[in-house]
């Protein structure tokens, strides 16, 4: 599943709605921050967690996406011969994007994202009593041998004092998510389908389209 659309605030909800509904007991509460106040995105003063948002994507792919979609949209609305050549372009061009998903280091992006939200963990956000962490990949398929990898990695390269409780991974080919918790050794890597997901984007566009008129 393809979400489509290149907005954190888009993404943010898409968490909330996940969390709220899947974890009810845990996330009691738990809402997205204005701007100023994201340090990290969602936060519950009732549940006493936060959690930061992020999508698994190199920065070119975001940008290159925007730009296509905003052609597309332009596309649309003006049916000449000079933008029927730019919708042939912007089709080659997300083609070219799908082609070269395959030579992403998915793995590599992971532990890189993870890093940097670590190093902003310990060094400006509001700290609670959990703090934990919401991929979001659109990138490349995710399985349970790559969490694997990634908790090892994270595990043997710890270089700051505090690390994020609990990390999800929704992985929207497979509406897979996958939990990884850090602070209990016993439970290792869970996972869950939100079979509900192409519903929770609804939701999460409408929102976001609300919030933006």
């Amino acid at each position: 599943m393809n979400l489509q659309i290149n907005n954190k605030n888009f993404f943010e909800n898409i968490a909330t709605y996940i969390l709220k509904k899947y974890f009810k007991n845990k996330y009691s509460g738990l809402k997205r921050m204005p701007v100023g106040q994201d340090k990290p995105d969602l936060q519950s003063i009732i549940s006493n967690v936060g959690v930061e948002v992020t999508l698994i994507c190199k920065q070119e792919y975001i940008e290159a996406s925007t730009i296509f979609s905003q052609l597309n949209e332009i596309c649309d609305n003006k049916k000449t011969k000079k933008i029927s050549r730019i919708q042939q372009l912007v089709d080659y061009g997300n083609g070219f994007i799908i082609e070269n998903y395959s030579l992403i280091d998915i793995e590599g992006i992971l532990v890189d994202s993870y890093n940097k939200k670590s190093q902003k963990l310990n060094n400006g956000y509001k700290i609670f009593e959990r703090n934990e962490l919401f991929f979001i990949n659109e990138l490349q398929n995710i399985d349970q041998d790559m969490c694997q990898t990634f908790l090892k990695i994270i595990k043997d390269n710890k270089t700051n004092s505090l690390m994020f409780d609990t990390i999800y991974i929704l992985n929207c080919f497979n509406k897979k998510l996958f939990i990884i918790n850090l602070s209990e050794k016993d439970k290792g890597i869970e996972s869950l389908i939100i079979n509900d997901l192409e519903k929770i984007a609804k939701k999460a566009k409408y929102e976001f389209v609300r919030n933006n008129l």
